[in-house]
């Protein structure tokens, strides 16, 4: 089926109508390679023979191009006979046309029979000469056609060639056949609507019409690549309840092979060196690479431009590329690759393309590959392809075949990318990188990493081994900012491994507290902040600490060490929004990177942050997202983290069999010399806590209680170990032991950690007489508001409620329960639900009648709208946030409900005030 080509056939057609009437025609089909210009011809003898014309058809061949008459002979097949028994004619005088130098010229006989011969044949019928890929035509036959074409404009024939627009046979003759009057019929691209045809076809109309711009955009419009793509896309379809799309594979790379070697061995070398060269096929590096001149090579582009095989000088789809490539002979692959990359480079193309070079061909004995796959590197991680960053590192350790402490670094590089990628293999190459780094051939920074990297993956006896035997240089070690950053960061972090750590890691450890400076650096400044979180000390600029941190973070640039540190500063000094906001930050960034062990550890990371909010649903959900996101083996000892997380909020779920399998879940052995292992101790406490195994819990808090003093983490705001050893005293009776834990918890927190302190005065109620217990509570759930914490506002609520009631204020102690209930529902806490449900009145809207209807009546929209919302629990700048006005006009309203309410603190208020949230908006 041939499409787009009506108007070329109409002139052809009339073409015909002419020599029928006896004037000779002449017509040049011309166009890139595989442009249908041979399909056409075919249309074009049917025509003609259906028409009475004798059509006589012939080839040109590159093969046969060497030999005289080749082509003619296929019109004439006796021409060569004659020929055997003629000597060759004298050369034309000087400035008179003729062949080429070197080539002979065609006995006049020889020419006089081929004209006898189609005049002739035109006496019995019109005559049709049809050549396809004149270009490849041989000298002789071109003297013997142009010899006729000067004398038949009064002979009943038409002679139709085909050519190249880039054409290679003998120049003189050829343009003294385009100056014989010839049309000449040029053949593009197919336009969309010819696309459609030839798609519809097979797949449609209505596919057709859906892919046609997909079809045309791979294809180029050249006619046997589009065919070539369709059946790709018909015979390779998914099922048949998928739409149809477009397909590329095996039928499509072998037409496109054949494209460039129909064009002959000139274009494929070209065809090669631009897939070589990529996007940088300047014609200057593309000629020094194929070895042909910068004109030759821009002719090549062109033709192949032509052929719908590029655009804008690159191959329009990379399966193009990737069959060219393919294409090139294996014993010179190689050779043309690292030229290439050689030309690449002198000609200052982008690093990561000449790293890319790099990786396929390998090293080439240069001194400038290490630094620059040490910065292509930098720039693969930056677009999220940590793959090709870690590829880069280990070429460029093969690089440095003289410098071996080089090669190390650039190893200890590679394995920390491939840990985001392969975890196992990590750990090998980590092992195998702390061998070296005991025998001193790693340089310090370097090795400072590699503990890290270590003890993060639970190989506490090698990350040892390696501080021991860090290099010790004298005094200026104390203040170098690299071994201090570690110093801090593991005393933060890994306490227990560092405690078994000498040389300059033990020599740097500060006397006093760690003070920070403003001049430090992000590292330092993020180890700071964590460091002073956990311990309870120099906390009064740890969330701007923790926040020019964050604003520095861009991911790809740095590890997670350093924004994580930052986040769980902020976490643990209760700055809960603060940390949330950041976390979807950073989550945004991440997903733009394709990373997935940084989307694990930012979504575990959350989910510390909203368990502490109090949504425990929202805290499963994500912290198993994160568990899904990375293989077990890359958390190493931090695996305790997002368990632990799981663990208490299964529990407060009442899902007590989910969080019984998590605690069984086995763990490294090192995770318990770790901060994290302290969250995973506390939560097991919870669990026993909530399954009545009062001693157990006991122990687990305590024993979590020693750990952290013994370290030195003592913050109520990272591990509440007191808080929970005193429930668990008071369930066994013993008050006074669980109000000295209290008091203690009271003391050591800080105004900025509000859950901490609510906490101590929870629970510090159930030991005093029923008359002190509300005014405890109050405060409790103030602080619990002020750390956005709504599951310990419901239990404090609760509380409180059953307070009330011990004191006969059970109007009051009823609509307190009515909030706990709410909240408890709002938190999916299932166990407290469980415990609320039997104090629940049983007529639950009884309370919306009577004077408290009145009540509500009497105030107004706004007081209504900032009541609602302080009942929900929210504080009053969240609720200020909320409704777009100031805190000081929350503080106005709410004074106005307490006082139409004849209440005192918001605890009090109705837990229904007879509209929806919607009505807020």
């Amino acid at each position: 089926m041939i499409v787009d080509r009506d108007v070329e056939i109409s002139q052809l057609a009339a073409m015909f109508t002419e020599s029928a009437g006896g004037s000779g025609t002449l017509a040049v089909i011309c166009g890139g390679t595989a442009t249908g210009k041979t399909e056409l011809l075919h249309l074009l003898c049917n025509q003609a023979t259906a028409q009475g014309f004798q059509a006589l058809t012939a080839m040109g061949s590159p093969m046969e191009q060497p030999f005289p008459y080749a082509l003619v002979e296929q019109l004439f097949p006796d021409v060569g006979d004659i020929a055997e028994h003629e000597a060759p004619a004298t050369p034309p005088a000087a400035g008179h046309l003729g062949p080429s130098p070197g080539e002979p010229c065609v006995p006049p006989r020889v020419l006089r029979h081929v004209y006898r011969k189609a005049e002739q044949l035109a006496t019995q019928a019109p005559l049709l000469l049809a050549i396809d890929d004149m270009q490849y035509a041989d000298s002789a036959s071109l003297q013997c056609l142009l010899y006729l074409i000067r004398r038949f404009r009064t002979m009943r024939i038409s002679l139709v060639v085909t050519e190249s627009t880039h054409r290679t046979a003998d120049q003189t003759l050829l343009g003294e056949l385009h100056y014989q009057r010839a049309r000449r019929i040029p053949l593009g691209a197919l336009s969309r609507a010819g696309v459609v045809r030839l798609v519809a076809e097979e797949m449609g109309e209505e596919t057709a019409e859906r892919l046609a711009d997909e079809f045309l955009a791979v294809s180029g419009g050249n006619p046997l690549l589009l065919r070539a793509l369709i059946q790709d896309s018909t015979h390779h379809r998914g099922p048949a309840t998928e739409p149809p799309r477009v397909l590329i594979s095996d039928a499509f790379q072998h037409a496109a092979l054949a494209c460039v070697h129909r064009s002959g061995p000139h274009y494929v070398n070209i065809a090669h060196g631009l897939a070589l060269l990529d996007s940088h096929g300047v014609p200057t590096l593309l000629g020094e690479l194929t070895g042909v001149s910068p004109q030759t090579a821009a002719q090549g582009v062109e033709a192949l431009e032509e052929a719908g095989l590029l655009h804008d000088g690159r191959f329009r789809h990379p399966a193009l590329r990737s069959a060219m490539l393919g294409d090139i002979p294996a014993d010179t692959h190689t050779s043309l690759l690292r030229r290439a990359t050689r030309l690449l480079h002198e000609e200052g193309a982008p690093q990561t393309v000449v790293a890319a070079r790099l990786l396929e061909c390998g090293p080439l004995g240069e001194d400038w590959e290490a630094p620059l796959l040490r910065a292509a590197a930098d720039h693969f991680l930056v677009a999220g392809q940590g793959s090709s960053a870690a590829h880069c590192l280990q070429l460029a350790s093969r690089c440095c075949s003289g410098d071996e402490a080089q090669a190390l670094v650039f190893k200890a590089a590679a394995a920390g990318i491939t840990w985001r990628l392969d975890p196992k293999t990590a750990v090998s190459q980590l092992q195998s990188l702390a061998v070296s780094a005991q025998e001193g051939a790693i340089p310090l920074a370097t090795s400072l990493q590699l503990i890290r990297a270590l003890l993060w993956n639970g190989l506490e006896d090698e990350a040892v081994k390696v501080a021991d035997g860090l290099p010790t240089t004298g005094d200026e070690q104390q203040s170098d900012p690299l071994l201090l950053t570690t110093w801090i960061r593991l005393a933060s972090t890994y306490p227990g491994a560092l405690r078994r750590m000498g040389g300059p890691l033990l020599a740097v450890a500060p006397e006093g507290f760690p003070t920070a400076s403003e001049t430090d650096p992000p590292q330092l400044t993020a180890a700071h902040a964590v460091f002073s979180a956990v311990t309870g000390q120099g906390v009064e600029s740890i969330a701007a600490q923790a926040e020019l941190v964050l604003q520095y973070v861009r991911l790809g640039q740095q590890s997670m060490e350093m924004p994580l540190s930052a986040l769980h500063a902020l976490i643990y000094i209760d700055q809960l929004n603060l940390a949330d906001s950041w976390c979807d930050q950073l989550l945004a960034q991440s997903a733009k990177r394709h990373a997935p062990a940084w989307d694990a550890l930012l979504l575990s990371t959350k989910a510390m942050v909203t368990l502490r909010k109090g949504n425990l649903p929202a805290a499963r959900d994500q912290a198993l997202d994160a568990l899904s996101r990375f293989p077990v083996e890359g958390w190493g000892v931090s695996l305790a983290l997002p368990l632990a997380t799981l663990i208490e909020a299964n529990t407060a779920m009442g899902e007590y069999d989910a969080a019984a399998e998590l605690l069984g879940r086995p763990l490294p052995d090192a995770a318990f010399q770790t901060r994290y292992g302290l969250h995973h101790q506390y939560a097991r406490g919870r669990y026993h806590l909530a399954m009545e195994q009062d001693q157990a819990a006991l122990a687990c808090f305590l024993s979590c209680g020693e750990q952290a003093r013994a370290w030195g983490l003592d913050s109520p705001g990272f591990v509440p170990w007191r808080s929970g050893a005193a429930e668990a005293w008071l369930r066994l009776n013993k008050p006074a032991q669980a109000a000295e834990l209290l008091n203690e918890q009271l003391e050591r927190a800080q105004p900025w950690q509000p859950r901490a302190v609510g906490s101590a005065l929870r629970l510090l109620a159930a030991t005093r007489t029923s008359a002190q217990r509300p005014g405890l509570l109050s405060r409790a759930l103030e602080m619990f508001q002020a750390g956005s914490d709504r599951y310990n506002m419901a239990r404090t609520l609760a509380d409180l409620a059953q307070a009330q009631q011990q004191l006969g204020k059970g109007g009051e102690a009823r609509q307190v329960v009515r909030r706990a209930w709410r909240l408890a529902q709002e938190c999916g806490a299932e166990q407290l639900l469980r415990v609320l449900r039997p104090a629940l009145p049983y007529d639950r809207s009884a309370s919306c009648g009577g004077q408290k209807t009145m009540r509500v009546e009497s105030l107004t929209d706004a007081e209504r709208r900032v009541a609602l919302l302080a009942a929900k629990g929210l504080a009053n700048r969240e609720v200020a946030e909320k409704l777009f006005i100031t805190v000081s006009t929350v503080e106005q309203h709410l004074t106005k409900v307490y006082r139409k309410f004849r209440i005192k603190h918001r605890h009090q208020l109705p837990a229904s005030l007879g509209f929806d949230d919607a009505d807020i908006a």
